[in-house]
């Protein structure tokens, strides 16, 4: 049986001036211990478009017999100055709460500090007042994308396999743009991008038709709503929430003036306690 060819489908909400991240995490009790990674490559920030956002993804799906699933997670908070400097605070542990539990865990926070200014980025052990301090290197692939990819398509058939026939067999993939409109007074453009896998593509009787609509801001840089509708898994819709395009608090991309700066070339950890 074949198997479904899926579109690629990345969100890149901040025109991020770094490509670094968190390895690993572990927990035990009422404490957490980190691993980061000490490589940071930066790219071309981007600047005169500052912002505060929530970074929110969300999952919607309607069973057969009518329930309706919800499963809403608030990734991170972002702040984005006029020079291309940028502040997140996300949970230590990410996904949805399941079964309205709450881990004592969850509420431990990861605050990092990219500055492309500087050549640095921070990330703040906030429990023991420590800066964990990573210098930026140049990135592998300066001309990476900043702006919401929702797939590509298909590589086109090998010659003499166009015919209508076999092309009929084929998921067909078009993209088309979107009348510009205001989403929470930002002013975005939009593109849909759509397959359709053919009958009997996986055993289906009918023709699968699955969507993708991103909405970007060209002068903020950012996507502000991506939806991905597909009738196997409901609505997967990525967004960001409580949007100010103002200057932050300079402040905000500061290291304390109380915390000790330590220059990391390896892996470094971070032991977390609930408090």
């Amino acid at each position: 049986m074949r198997q479904l060819a899926f579109i690629p489908l990345a969100f890149f909400f901040v025109a991020s001036s770094f490509l670094s991240g968190q390895n690993s995490v572990s927990a035990r009790g009422n404490s957490a211990t980190a691993t980061f990674s000490a490589r940071s490559f930066a790219i071309m920030p981007v600047t005169g478009a500052p912002y505060c956002a929530d970074e929110v993804s969300e999952h919607r799906q309607t069973l057969v017999d009518g329930t309706h699933i919800i499963q809403t997670d608030t990734r991170r908070r972002v702040c984005r100055d006029s020079t291309g400097r940028i502040r997140t605070e996300r949970s230590l542990f990410g996904g949805p709460a399941r079964h309205g539990l709450i881990n004592p865990v969850a509420t431990m926070k990861v605050i990092e500090i990219q500055d492309p200014v500087g050549g640095f980025t921070y990330t703040l052990d906030t429990q023991n007042k420590v800066a964990h301090r990573v210098k930026l290197a140049e990135s592998p692939n300066p001309d990476r994308p900043r702006l919401a990819r929702t797939g590509k398509a298909e590589p086109p058939p090998p010659p003499g396999a166009n015919s209508s026939a076999e092309t009929s067999r084929r998921p067909q993939f078009s993209t088309e743009p979107l009348d510009s409109k205001t989403i929470n007074g930002v002013q975005v453009v939009g593109t849909l991008n759509k397959v359709v896998y053919p009958v009997d593509w996986e055993g289906n009787d009918k023709p699968i038709t699955v969507t993708t609509e991103t909405w970007t801001s060209p002068v903020m840089q950012l996507t502000i709503l991506s939806t991905n509708s597909d009738p196997r898994s409901g609505d997967h819709i990525n967004r960001l929430d409580n949007l100010t395009p103002t200057e932050p608090d300079p402040g905000m991309f500061q290291v304390p003036s109380d915390y000790q700066v330590v220059d990391e070339t390896d892996t470094f950890k971070i032991q977390y306690t609930a408090q």
